[in-house]
């Protein structure tokens, strides 16, 4: 998901534009499919535990669950995977 656009508004907001991506989580995805089949979970699997890329922060969600993962539609699948709800989780640097 890329950045297009960014700015400050006249009324001094700061804002950004980026690319529109169709969402579904992964409980709405199951309640419209009535499973998730093993291997389209293996294909989620990686970027949603995955070590985060580009940054020496490591966080620790404390609350994994399908309604915190997120999956954009690309190609007419639902294929970018994003973990979200990051408000209980714990922070560590890496020296």
């Amino acid at each position: 998901m890329g950045i297009f656009d960014y700015g400050t508004a006249d009324d001094g907001a700061f804002y950004y534009v980026m690319e529109y991506l169709p969402v579904m989580d992964l409980s709405q995805i199951v309640k419209c499919n009535s499973s998730l089949l093993p291997a389209r979970t293996a294909f989620h699997a990686p970027s949603v535990c995955g070590p985060g890329r580009g940054s020496s922060i490591e966080l620790i969600h404390r609350d994994v669950k399908p309604a915190n993962i997120i999956a954009a539609q690309r190609g007419g699948l639902y294929d970018v995977a994003k973990l979200l709800g990051f408000r209980i989780s714990e922070i560590g640097l890496h020296a």
